[in-house]
């Protein structure tokens, strides 16, 4: 939703209604930010940036032991030192 806010993503719909849609696709889950997510999160290996949001999703996919699917280039940069599973996005 920020990024939306920003003018960084467009959505066709409401940004609501995309992450209802989004949620309901089958094989997707949602997965809370638990507390031992939120403590690796500031302690990522290697050379991760100070961005909290991203931080918490390259901790949630390590934690939850899966592969992000991303077209971040700071997150695909920090993969490539093996410290994260990612599929890059196109």
């Amino acid at each position: 939703a920020m990024l939306e806010a920003r003018g960084r993503i467009v959505f066709d719909v409401d940004c609501t209604i995309w992450v209802s849609q989004a949620l309901s696709a089958p094989g997707l889950s949602l997965t809370p930010l638990r507390p031992d997510i939120a403590v690796a999160s500031t302690r990522l290996p290697g050379d991760f940036h100070g961005d909290p949001a991203d931080r918490i999703i390259a901790a949630t996919a390590r934690q939850s032991g899966c592969t992000l699917i991303t077209a971040d280039e700071a997150i695909l940069r920090y993969a490539e030192s093996g410290h994260l599973r990612v599929l890059a996005a196109s």
